[in-house]
């Protein structure tokens, strides 16, 4: 993977993008999302699934969406059938509407409420949705261990970017995400870092650059000599595998 040239911060625009954010400590790992994703979007909504036995809370106002639920509900919901949404509105010409409605229905409520909220600011700037510790979500919806990326083509066409946070190892959905984000901790000992690591990403529109150094660093930065350019893809195999 190439290091980007870090240019100075707040001259780009953050992308419309999806993150994985993997790493072995929960509480760690989620203030290290909140702080990334303070950076992407100061008024970031953010879902966090948290086990049964823990209170729960909720935050809507014209700041910043919060809410915290339970991991079952965030899997996905059975939704309405395509044929009946397109009977309703074949009359309108609407089929590409029905399909979006379709998918739209089947996620999860507090996604769908989350999304709402995004969509329903007047702000001309970024929007981002955190979705905090989907591997609980997978603990308890093991039918479909790739449920989140799901949703990664459908929130990035409404201009909302996608961060997840995932403790212990990443999950299979983790390829489906453009970039994936470490802490690290997951690497060995002579690559730790105060900061958070990008392992993967798109190198030409490096995102890295728009962090401090000491909130997100390229995999690169650490492997390679400072002064080097390395081609794009010349990624370590233990960093490609974890």
């Amino acid at each position: 993977m190439r290091r980007a040239v870090r240019a100075p911060f707040g001259v780009d625009r953050p992308p419309v993008t999806s993150i994985y954010l993997w790493g072995r400590d929960r509480s760690h790992l989620n203030t290290t999302a909140r702080v990334l994703a303070a950076r992407l979007d100061p008024k970031f909504s953010w879902i966090e699934a948290i086990p049964p036995e823990t209170s729960r809370g909720e935050e809507a106002s014209a700041e910043r969406f919060t809410l915290t639920c339970g991991p079952g509900e965030l899997t996905p919901m059975p939704g309405v059938s395509p044929e009946r949404l397109w009977a309703y509105l074949k009359p309108r010409g609407q089929r590409r509407a029905a399909a979006e409605l379709e998918e739209f229905l089947r996620m999860p409520e507090p996604i769908q409420r989350a999304i709402s909220s995004l969509l329903s600011s007047e702000r001309s700037g970024p929007r981002l949705l955190v979705i905090a510790n989907v591997d609980l979500v997978s603990a308890v919806d093991l039918g479909r261990p790739r449920f989140v990326s799901g949703f990664i083509e459908f929130l990035n066409s409404h201009d909302i970017s996608i961060l997840v946070t995932a403790t212990g190892r990443p999950q299979l959905e983790r390829i489906e995400f453009e970039y994936s984000f470490t802490t690290s901790e997951s690497l060995p000992q002579r690559f730790r870092t105060d900061a958070a690591v990008c392992q993967w990403g798109d190198c030409d529109a490096c995102i890295v650059r728009l962090f401090p150094e000491g909130e997100l660093v390229c995999i690169s930065r650490l492997v390679e000599d400072p002064t080097s350019n390395p081609p794009r893809g010349r990624v370590p195999g233990w960093a490609a595998s974890h």
